[in-house]
């Protein structure tokens, strides 16, 4: 490790111990120092999330192309399927902390535009054009969103508009470190910095992703691609046949395969539905922060106070009755034409 690495490695072994102490103060300020020098992201939606483990430690600090990588050490392999969702890889009791380093995503858009809104910080090249009915079209559907999950933003989310999928994956980091992802990469949201990547001026998708991370959890797919299709109609709804045999909570906490992944989303966004239209917000808010793959329908139980099978199948009857209705999603739209 060359000087730097070795100051950044001594800063997150602090940041660890004050962690582990509740010192939440002194770990900021060694946080956001590491921060300034090497990968940016949010302590707060992070404090929590490394205080669930008793022993960690710092392994190793790397970098290369201005992409940082921290790796620790992890007592047991207890949450690992929530550490990949944050956007850490995983192996054999080890994290890789990966980030694009605040100063390679500054290089690329240093000479983008920059403009705000009511809800966002938009940056995007002079080349692009921000329609100015999707800037508000997509203010009226955050604050919509808000509103229905009682959510208040404590700041604005700084959203990257981009020209191609392939600057969507150099700007969010994806390209570096996830190479099974699909070529086609049109939104991310970075749940730690709390910003959207996205090639459309208007995401309602990606917008909910950073919207629920003030919910301060990070669930499986189910619940967390399901909130992201909740509030409006995705284009890609008539693809997929729904039929009762097909609704079932095992199979949706399955790793989704590509050819599964968008009929899995949609039924996941009508479980969603369901929790949010039958039973008390407060629930699903304590759901979503609780849920794990391995522990999904022992939550369920004891907070919705039923078997599994049984919200199952009153979900199946609640999707049966949806459809007839032909709703058109009236009550979960938040703007015009979405």
């Amino acid at each position: 490790m060359n000087g730097q690495q070795k100051s950044v490695k001594k800063l997150w072994e602090s940041f660890l111990f004050f962690i582990s102490n509740d010192d939440f103060k002194s770990a900021e300020e060694c946080w956001s120092e590491s921060a300034r020098r090497f990968v940016k992201y949010d302590f707060s939606k992070l404090k929590n999330f490394f205080k669930q483990w008793q022993s960690i430690s710092v392994l190793t600090i790397k970098q290369w192309n201005n992409v940082g990588v921290i790796v620790i050490k992890l007592s047991n392999d207890e949450g690992s399927q929530a550490l990949k969702r944050y956007g850490f890889m995983y192996e054999k009791n080890r994290v890789f902390l990966i980030g694009v380093s605040s100063a390679l995503r500054e290089r690329l858009t240093r000479y983008w535009e920059k403009r705000e809104s009511e809800c966002f910080i938009y940056r995007f090249k002079k080349s692009d054009v921000i329609k100015e009915q999707d800037v508000l079209k997509q203010d009226e559907f955050c604050k919509g969103a808000c509103r229905f999950l009682e959510i208040k933003l404590d700041r604005k989310v700084e959203y990257f508009k981009c020209s191609s999928d392939e600057e969507v994956r150099k700007i969010s980091g994806v390209k570096f470190y996830d190479h099974s992802a699909q070529a086609t990469t049109t939104g991310v949201t970075d749940p730690l910095s709390v910003s959207i990547i996205s090639t459309k001026t208007f995401d309602p998708h990606e917008v909910t992703h950073a919207i629920s991370t003030w919910l301060d959890g990070r669930p499986p797919d189910i619940l967390r691609e399901g909130i992201a299709d909740a509030f409006y109609k995705p284009e890609d709804w008539e693809t997929c046949v729904m039929t009762e045999g097909s609704l079932s909570i095992c199979k949706l906490l399955r790793p989704w395969s590509i050819s599964e992944f968008t009929c899995n989303r949609i039924d996941s966004s009508l479980f969603v539905k369901f929790l949010l239209d039958r039973f008390d917000l407060n629930l699903f808010k304590r759901f979503y922060s609780e849920a794990q793959e391995e522990n999904f329908e022992r939550i369920l139980g004891r907070i919705y106070n039923r078997k599994a099978s049984i919200v199952e199948a009153e979900w199946r009857e609640w999707v049966k009755d949806f459809l007839q209705r032909n709703e058109s999603q009236n009550k979960w739209k938040f703007s015009q034409d979405d």
